[in-house]
């Protein structure tokens, strides 16, 4: 299975929501590759980040869908690049 995030890259959390909406916008670090926990009886497959909860004082998961790169590249920049294959030489 793949990483869901590059380990060491900076990252901004997103769509969280109450309790956890108070991270929204906060930068974090992802800090381990995939783990899984189980909470309430459910498994939760995640990443590890610098973030630490406040009630448990352990680093937060990380689950697909819940950070966005700091510095992602212009999305139009980055479709453009979708589109430049190389020109074949044409004989």
């Amino acid at each position: 299975m793949k990483n869901l995030y590059e380990v060491g890259r900076v990252y901004v959390w997103q769509n969280q929501r109450a309790p956890y909406e108070r991270l929204n916008g906060m930068e974090t670090t992802v800090t381990s590759g995939i783990v899984v926990k189980t909470l309430h009886g459910e498994q939760h497959c995640g990443q590890k980040t610098d973030t630490i909860g406040q009630r448990t004082g352990k680093p937060i998961l990380a689950e697909m869908g819940d950070l966005r790169p700091l510095n992602p590249p212009p999305g139009e920049q980055s479709v453009l690049e979708l589109f430049n294959q190389p020109k074949l030489a044409t004989a």
